[in-house]
C-alpha cells in the first residue's frame, strides 16, 4: 500500500534538479501510485514539510512574516 495518498490538485510550474537515482525512483513511485511523477513529488514535499516541527516554529517568527 502507498505511504502518500495523491489526488489532483492546481499546478504552478516549477524547475528543480534531481539526481538521476532519486528522478527514476520517482518515476517508479508514480506508477506504483498510479498518478503522475509531479503529484508524488508534490505529496512528498507537503508531507515532509508538514511533518517538520523547526519549520513551524521557524514560520512563527517575524522574518517570515510578508508585508
Amino acid at each position: 500500500m502507498p505511504l502518500l495518498e495523491i489526488n489532483l490538485s492546481r499546478h504552478i510550474s516549477a524547475s528543480v534538479r534531481l539526481g538521476e537515482p532519486i528522478a527514476a525512483q520517482f518515476a517508479q513511485y508514480a506508477d506504483f501510485t498510479r498518478s503522475s511523477a509531479d503529484d508524488s513529488v508534490d505529496k512528498a514535499l507537503y508531507y515532509v514539510l508538514s511533518k517538520d516541527c523547526d519549520l513551524a516554529d521557524f514560520l512563527k517568527t517575524p522574518q517570515t512574516k510578508t508585508g
